[in-house]
């Protein structure tokens, strides 16, 4: 229920308090408990993944790493890819996607991104870092589904660890 500004007629001194009146203020109260309660989530981060990869492998690409189920209703707004130091990896590239599903099913999975966040080490510096461009249509997330990770690409050379974000708003 919308606020709704009290009249001065009705809540003159000796005036008899009605029903109407009592509704309004319930109407009120309820319409300012809701706006403090939107404030407060849209000020809550969801946090999918902030995780350190570490890694031995030498696959060039790892399918469903991580799986994130959503027990609210959020909107990604963040997709980060970021590496420590280099070390002896001169080429190759590092990237990750993000898909979103309705059930654990891989058929049911497609990519949140339009653009994976990319470090290729032919030019990458230490602690280097690059963003994700997100699908406007597909970032937003209802409650049971789910987000899986993919590291889709990988040096021939294992980079021992990096770090994945993705982060979201309610």
């Amino acid at each position: 229920m919308p606020f709704i500004p009290f009249l001065p007629a009705e809540i003159e001194v000796g005036k008899p308090v009605k029903k109407e009146l009592w509704q309004k203020v319930l109407g009120n109260f309820d319409n300012h408990e809701q706006r403090i309660l939107s404030l407060s989530l849209g000020a809550s981060p969801v946090v999918v993944f902030n995780n350190d990869v570490l890694n031995a492998s030498s696959a060039l690409s790892l399918t469903g790493l991580a799986y994130f189920r959503a027990y609210s209703a959020f909107t990604v707004t963040t997709v980060k890819l970021e590496i420590f130091e280099k070390g002896i990896v001169t080429s190759g590239v590092l990237s990750y996607d993000i898909k979103k599903g309705t059930s654990l099913d891989p058929l049911t999975f497609g990519s949140i991104l339009t653009a994976e966040p990319l470090i290729n080490f032919a030019t990458a510096s230490d602690y280097d870092e690059a963003s994700g461009t997100l699908d406007s249509a597909e970032q937003s997330v209802e409650i049971n589904e789910y987000l899986r990770l993919d590291i889709t690409s990988l040096p021939a050379i294992p980079v021992g660890k990096f770090r994945v974000l993705v982060y979201g708003s309610i």
